[in-house]
């Protein structure tokens, strides 16, 4: 029902690897032009196309600034109010709520040229995941004997003041 339209942030880290296959930041007619593309095919599909971070303002086109990580669909899952500020960890142009992202850096060996999380490092990512068990509790390694593991805190988002909107 609904779909995130985000763009390749050229962080500085991955900035060879992209010139390296040609790609260059975006000029604003060629993020219109796909942006309409994108916005028929969702219309078409009946599905709600919003932007990820308030980066690129396409408004002007029906594309209203999203949130990927949205406190009213959270809401609207689970079936009461939360009350969630905006993740104070996200860049400022990021729209999304408090939210803990469960894997880890330098991991995945999809390759992807424009990740930010795999840091323009492969190598890396291949050794850490050849050191994945599991049967571990950990995503990467194991557990050794000498390890200090500390349960992360957590909050309810939950809140059960009344409100007339939702």
């Amino acid at each position: 029902e609904k779909c995130m339209l985000g763009f390749i942030d050229h962080y500085l880290h991955v900035r060879s690897f992209l010139r390296e296959f040609h790609i260059e930041p975006l000029i604003k007619e060629d993020i219109n032009a796909m942006a309409i593309s994108f916005k028929k095919t969702a219309d078409e599909c009946s599905m709600e196309l919003d932007t990820c971070t308030t980066k690129v303002d396409l408004s002007h086109l029906g594309i209203s600034g999203g949130v990927c990580v949205d406190n009213r669909l959270i809401e609207r899952i689970v079936g009461y109010p939360i009350i969630a500020r905006k993740d104070k960890n996200q860049r400022d142009i990021c729209r999304c709520v408090e939210s803990i992202d469960i894997g880890t850096y330098e991991s995945c060996l999809n390759g992807c040229i424009y990740c930010y999380a795999i840091k323009g490092n492969y190598n890396t990512a291949k050794f850490n995941r050849s050191k994945h068990d599991k049967d571990s509790p950990m995503l990467i390694g194991e557990v050794d004997k000498d390890a200090v593991i500390k349960e992360r805190e957590m909050k309810s988002l939950r809140t059960d003041q009344l409100s007339m909107f939702y």
